[in-house]
């Protein structure tokens, strides 16, 4: 939409013209503390388990979405009632939203170190698999997610609607919507999940928990 187009030019000339600005903005920092907090437990639950001789991926997931789900639902209701008027979210609508964060923590985590651990080629090393993986699959998994994402917002922000209407919005919104949802699951989750399995390899050397 022109709305999206506009705030997404004037959030990078923003943080190009003046960063410093756009780090003190509350908004940076509610989405810091989720990412923030996201990669902390999943990288806490992966080195004390895999020490234990434990598989980390089902306690990962479920921590992680939990914590990644609480969060995010309550950051995208509070954005969406500062265009609308404030009104109780419906519990279908937390559903949906529920399932399209549990489904992108599942292909930036989960789904990531599964396939790493089974596809393996002499022409890439292991930790380029990863880092592909990394970047691809949580931006796929956003072709998945982008219409819960649209039904959910559409649901909360008009009751009565028919069917068609809804089906005839996400057709409507579906291509730059995930777009726009791919580009920011890329960097979050993609570029940021790259990063955070860098450091967090490093972490483990360091402290004696990864030979």
């Amino acid at each position: 939409s022109t709305q999206s187009t506009w705030g997404l030019r004037e959030g990078f000339l923003e943080i190009l013209g003046r960063p410093v600005r756009f780090l003190r903005r509350r908004r940076f920092w509610v989405v810091w503390l989720i990412y923030f907090g996201t990669y902390s437990i999943a990288s806490t639950i992966v080195s004390l388990l895999t020490y234990n001789g434990t598989d980390p991926n089902l306690p990962q997931l479920m921590a992680t979405t939990a914590f990644n789900m609480s969060l995010g639902i309550c950051k995208d209701k509070a954005f969406t009632q500062r265009v609308i008027a404030p009104t109780t979210m419906p519990a279908f609508v937390y559903l949906l939203f529920a399932l399209r964060d549990f489904l992108t923590i599942a292909a930036s985590f989960t789904l990531v170190h599964h396939c790493a651990q089974h596809l393996h080629t002499p022409l890439l090393t292991d930790t380029t698999v990863l880092i592909l993986l990394q970047i691809i699959l949580p931006t796929l998994m956003q072709y998945v997610t982008t219409p819960l994402h649209l039904l959910g917002l559409d649901l909360y922000n008009c009751r009565a609607k028919s069917v068609r209407d809804r089906c005839l919005l996400i057709s409507r919104e579906y291509w730059q919507s995930a777009v726009a949802r791919q580009l920011r699951i890329g960097f979050a989750f993609g570029i940021g999940g790259v990063g955070n399995h860098l450091l967090h390899r490093e972490l483990r050397y360091l402290t004696g928990l990864q030979q």
